[in-house]
C-alpha cells in the first residue's frame, strides 16, 4: 500500500466518507499513515474570527504528527490583529478555556498547554520540518500596533519563523503591508538557503503616514539580495490601495534601484501601475531587465493604468481624463521596448499586459508588442513556446498578426516525381497560447490551425461570436440595461461545422465567453466538441453577466 503514488492516496482520502476512513485507519497502520499524509500535506488556513483561526493554527503547530507532514501552508487572514496575536503568551488560552466554532470546542482536547513551564522552550523548536511552500496573505491592518511598542509581539513573530523548517522551504509568497517589514515582523536577518521562488506584494496599510520607499530600499531590497544565490523566480506585484476612499499610488522604482544582480534568475514577473509619463519612473526596472534579460526563460510584464485615472475620469465633467494617461507612443519611447537595448535569447514564456483588462482593442500597442518580440532570437519564428495575452482585448486581425510572427514556411527541395509534389510546410514552436479577442469567427480558428500546427493548449477569452461574412445578425449584443439573445444561433453553428479540426495537435481547448450569457450555450459546446474530435479537454464557459432568468 505504501508504494501507491501520493495522488492516489489523495483521491482515496477525498472520496471516502470520514466514517470509512476512520474505520480503515483503525485496522491498518499503513493506511493511517498515508491518509494522514494526504490530509495534512497542503493546508489552507484562513478566517476572520481570532479564536477560530487560532484553534486551527495552534492545533497543527503543537501536534508533531500533523506539522511534520505539512508541505505547504496558505495562511489567509483578513484581520491584521489575528496575525499579531498568533503564538503570543497573552493570547494562548489555558486548557479549560472554551471557544465556539459552530459549537463548543475544548482546547484541552487538542492538548494545547500554556507558554508557562516546561513547554515554553518546546514551542521555540522547528515544527514544519518538510515545509516547501509558505504563503501569507493579510487583507487588512485593523487593530495594527507598532511592534516596537509591544515586545511580546516581536517574540511572537520570531517564534513563528523559528517553527518553519528552512532546510526544505523553496517557495515564499508574502502579501503583507509594508509595515510588516518596517516593524520586523519578518526578521531582518532571515536567510533561507533553499529559497527558489519569491513573490512580494507592495502595499501600505497606512499609506498617509508610512514612507514605503524607505522600506523598499532598507528592508525588501536587502531581503531579495540575501537570497540572490538561490533565487530562480522573482515576482513583484505592486498593489495600489484605497486609504479612506483615496487611492494611493505605489512604484517599484526604489526597489529595483537597490536590488543587485541575481545570477540564477530564470523567471521574472512584474505588475506595475502607470500614473503619468512624468510621474512614473521605469528606468530602474529597465536596468534590472537589461541585466537579466539574457538569462530569463519566463517573463511576465504587466504595465497597467493607475487607479488614479479612474477617479480623475469620474470627477471630470467632460468625460475625458483630466490627467494624461500613458499611451502607446509614451511607452514606445522607453528603452524598455528597444530590441537593440534589451534582448531575450532564452525566453520561452511571455505574459504581456498593458493599460488594463477592459481597454478597447484599438488601445492595444501592436507595434510596441512586435518590437518586444524582436528581442527574442530568430524573429520571426521566435523560440517562444508559451504566449499569454489574456489581459488585453485584441482585435482578431491584430491577434493573427501577432501569432503569425511565430510561423515560418519551409520549402522542401523540388521533386520531379508527379506522385510526390512539392509542398510547403508551416513550422511553429508555440505549444500554449492564451489570448483575449473582441469576437471569435470560425475563420479565426482555421487560421490558427494553419499557422500553429504544434499548438497543444489554446485558451480564448471572447466577448462575442461573429459570422465570417455578412451582417452581424448572428452576434449577441447588449445595451446599457438590456440583453438581447438570439433565438436561433444556427448561422454561426453552421459556419463552425463547415470544418473539422482533425489534423491539429490541439489537446486542450478553453473558450470563455465574458461578454454575454447565451441561451444556447450548451448547443455551442456540443458543436465545438464535434469539430474538435481529438481534443482531450474541452471547456466552454460564460462569465461576467449572471441572470436569474433567460426568458
Amino acid at each position: 500500500m505504501k508504494d501507491l503514488p501520493f495522488e492516489i492516496w489523495s483521491q482515496i482520502y477525498s472520496h471516502l466518507p470520514p466514517s470509512q476512513v476512520s474505520r480503515l485507519c483503525g485496522v491498518n497502520r499503513a493506511f493511517f499513515e498515508c491518509a494522514m499524509s494526504a490530509k495534512y500535506r497542503d493546508l489552507h488556513v484562513g478566517g476572520i474570527i481570532d479564536e477560530d483561526l487560532y484553534v486551527a493554527l495552534a492545533g497543527l503547530h503543537r501536534n508533531p504528527a500533523v506539522s511534520s507532514r505539512v508541505h505547504s501552508i496558505f495562511l489567509d487572514i483578513l484581520n491584521f490583529k489575528t496575525f499579531l496575536l498568533l503564538f503570543t503568551e497573552k493570547f494562548l488560552p489555558h486548557k479549560d478555556v472554551q471557544f465556539k466554532q459552530g459549537g463548543s470546542l475544548r482546547l484541552g482536547r487538542l492538548r494545547i498547554s500554556t507558554f508557562h513551564g516546561a513547554d515554553k522552550q518546546d514551542l521555540d523548536r522547528e515544527r514544519f520540518r518538510v515545509l516547501e511552500s509558505l504563503t501569507i496573505s493579510i487583507g487588512s491592518v485593523y487593530h495594527y500596533v507598532p511592534f516596537r511598542q509591544q515586545p511580546y509581539l516581536v517574540r511572537s513573530a520570531q517564534r513563528f519563523w523559528r517553527s518553519i523548517g528552512y532546510s526544505s522551504l523553496t517557495s515564499l509568497d508574502l502579501s503583507v503591508p509594508i509595515e510588516v517589514y518596517r516593524d520586523d515582523l519578518i526578521p531582518p536577518e532571515i536567510h533561507i538557503s533553499t529559497l527558489c521562488n519569491l513573490t512580494l506584494h507592495i502595499w501600505s496599510g497606512y499609506a498617509a503616514t508610512t514612507d514605503y520607499r524607505l522600506q523598499l530600499s532598507t528592508k525588501l531590497a536587502p531581503f531579495i539580495n540575501r537570497h540572490s544565490a538561490s533565487l530562480l523566480r522573482l515576482s513583484i506585484i505592486v498593489e495600489e490601495a484605497y486609504f479612506r476612499s483615496v487611492p494611493y499610488y505605489y512604484s517599484s522604482s526604489t526597489l529595483f534601484e537597490h536590488v543587485k544582480a541575481l545570477p540564477r534568475l530564470e523567471a521574472f514577473s512584474i505588475r506595475e501601475p502607470l500614473l503619468t509619463p512624468s510621474q512614473t519612473d521605469l528606468a530602474y526596472l529597465e536596468k534590472f531587465l537589461r541585466t537579466h534579460s539574457r538569462q530569463l526563460k519566463e517573463l511576465t510584464l504587466h504595465l497597467l493604468h493607475s487607479l488614479h485615472h479612474d477617479r480623475w475620469s469620474l470627477e471630470n465633467d467632460g468625460g475625458t481624463p483630466s490627467v494624461h494617461k500613458f499611451t502607446a507612443s509614451d511607452l514606445e519611447s522607453l528603452p524598455l521596448f528597444d530590441p537593440t537595448s534589451i534582448s531575450f535569447p532564452l525566453l520561452q514564456n511571455l505574459d504581456f499586459a498593458v493599460f488594463g483588462d477592459y481597454s478597447a482593442p484599438s488601445e492595444f500597442p501592436l507595434a510596441l508588442y512586435l518590437r518586444l518580440l524582436r528581442g527574442t532570437p530568430n524573429f520571426p519564428g521566435s523560440s517562444l513556446t508559451h504566449l499569454t495575452l489574456r489581459h488585453n482585448q485584441l482585435d482578431p486581425q491584430d491577434a493573427l498578426t501577432i501569432l503569425r510572427q511565430f510561423s515560418t514556411q519551409t520549402q522542401p527541395r523540388s521533386s520531379t516525381s508527379i506522385l510526390r509534389p512539392t509542398v510547403s510546410h508551416t513550422t511553429s514552436f508555440l505549444v500554449e497560447v492564451s489570448i483575449s479577442v473582441a469576437h471569435l469567427q470560425p475563420s479565426f480558428l482555421r487560421s490558427l490551425e494553419e499557422g500553429l500546427p504544434r499548438l497543444r493548449k489554446l485558451e480564448l477569452d471572447i466577448w462575442r461570436f461573429k459570422l465570417d461574412e455578412g451582417p452581424s445578425a448572428g452576434t449577441l449584443s447588449t445595451s446599457s440595461r438590456a440583453i438581447i439573445f438570439l433565438k436561433d444561433p444556427a448561422p454561426i453553428e453552421d459556419q463552425l461545422l463547415q470544418h473539422t479540426f482533425r489534423e491539429w495537435d490541439l489537446r486542450r481547448l478553453m473558450i470563455t465567453n465574458r461578454g454575454f450569457v447565451e441561451r444556447h450555450g450548451h448547443v455551442r459546446r456540443e458543436v465545438l466538441a464535434s469539430i474538435f474530435p481529438d481534443v482531450e479537454e474541452l471547456v466552454y464557459e460564460m462569465r461576467e453577466i449572471q441572470m436569474l432568468s433567460l426568458e
